[in-house]
């Protein structure tokens, strides 16, 4: 765990209170957040307000003195009041800041609220500058699909629940090293596979894996096969996907935010070119090219539809795939899958239409072949190395910065971060 940061100010009320739970949102996730007080005085339930109407809680946040904060896990104190700032004590170690703030509480009459919010609003600015000198290390990032629940061979592994504005993640992300890569897995139906395709927040998944610095991940998915010359066991890395889920989320856009990004090529070129290659190390075949329907499941397809996505050009069917194409892109993470047949779906009329039995006979095989084949992976594609796909929104992003409101950018923040910063800056 990284040493944290520590808002300070006289009372703990209001200014400080606010601070911490925006840098909850901003900063990465293993990065400790506090607030404190010389002269705690309890919560001011106007910092409660203002932090609402941007869908922040901190409701439930206590006043507290600086005797209470682990002051050892403290690597830099921000003061928000000059009393503060006159009274922080030294600590060997710590840098202390200082963002001068009017105390907001002191305003009188129907001006206080408005207050309030105009000390959030420059709370955000100064905390979403900061979250850059926090960022994490950049990573390689795993989706585990089907029978795919953890990733052997990482080493100092750690657990980190993330929050997110869209919802809970799958389950809590892996933390790790690989060939000396940070490495971040994720189990997309949780660990013992509790979750259907559609009940899967592929939104809160992504944010996290955003959050985290994750910059490129890889999809691991059974499938099934919609072409004699893809057999069982087999490898795919698709390029092309077709969308038929009806009832998932499909952007993290909306609410006064707009963007248009381009899908043609849905995956990452370089990142599925890695992925082949790695797949090659392995016996059987490689298909290093394909075309996934994504259906919205849980059900497999009946034989109609199995024939209509043959004649559509299909190669491979699956329940994942989508929306996390579409939510890679726009938050500018490279992505490519893995695609691990398991069984010819209904089409096939010298086979038995897909069951769970048949699946998980081949899925057990797939999943030690994928293993080796993402370990190989992360060892020869640097998660720092630079890529288009990390600049989507550079001509995705319709609404101009300005008019982005308080709440859109703690809701966007960990994808909107880079290309705010840049706005700002230019």
């Amino acid at each position: 765990m990284r040493k944290g940061v520590l808002f300070l100010c006289t009372a703990n009320a209001a200014r400080s209170q606010m601070a911490e739970g925006i840098a909850r949102r901003f900063l990465a996730p293993d990065i400790p957040v506090w607030s404190a007080g010389t002269r705690p005085r309890g919560l001011d339930p106007r910092a409660v307000q203002a932090l609402a109407e941007v869908d922040v809680d901190i409701s439930d946040y206590d006043s507290k003195h600086l005797n209470d904060i682990p002051l050892d896990q403290v690597g830099l104190v921000i003061t928000l009041c000059d009393e503060a700032a006159a009274a922080c004590p030294s600590l060997p170690g710590v840098a202390v800041r200082h963002w001068g703030f009017a105390d907001p509480a002191r305003v009188p009459g129907p001006e206080s609220f408005p207050a309030f919010q105009s000390v959030r609003d420059a709370l955000v600015e100064r905390i979403d500058a900061l979250s850059a000198e926090f960022a994490p290390e950049p990573a390689l990032g795993f989706l585990g699909g089907s029978g795919f629940y953890d990733l052997p061979g990482l080493e100092a592994v750690t657990q980190i629940h993330v929050d997110t504005p869209f919802g809970r993640p799958s389950d809590a992300y892996l933390v790790g090293r690989l060939h000396g890569r940070r490495v971040v897995f994720l189990a997309r139906h949780g660990r013992g596979h509790r979750l259907l395709p559609y009940e899967v927040n592929s939104r809160a998944n992504f944010y996290g894996f955003k959050r985290l610095g994750v910059t490129r991940v890889i999809s691991i998915s059974a499938v099934g096969s919609l072409r004699e010359e893809i057999a069982p066991g087999d490898i795919v890395t698709p390029r092309q996907f077709i969308d038929r889920t009806v009832s998932r989320p499909a952007t993290f856009f909306g609410s006064g935010v707009v963007a248009h990004c381009s899908l043609a090529e849905p995956v990452c070129g370089h990142l599925a070119d890695s992925i082949a290659d790695g797949a090659r190390t392995e016996p059987g075949r490689v298909h290093a090219a394909g075309t996934y329907v994504c259906i919205e499941g849980p059900q497999f397809s009946t034989r109609a539809e199995s024939d209509l996505f043959r004649q559509w050009g299909a190669d491979l069917v699956g329940m994942t795939n989508h929306p996390e194409a579409r939510l890679a892109r726009e938050a500018e993470i490279c992505y490519a899958t893995l695609a691990l047949p398991t069984d010819y779906d209904c089409w096939r009329p010298a086979t038995r239409e897909a069951n769970v039995d048949d699946i998980m006979t081949v899925l057990r095989a797939n999943v030690d072949k994928g293993r080796r084949i993402v370990t190989h992976v992360a060892e020869h594609v640097a998660p720092a190395a630079p890529c288009a796909c990390r600049r989507n929104l550079d001509v995705a992003l319709m609404t101009q910065p300005p008019l982005i409101d308080t709440a859109g950018r703690i809701r966007l923040q960990a994808i909107l971060h880079r290309r705010l910063q840049a706005a700002q800056a230019a």
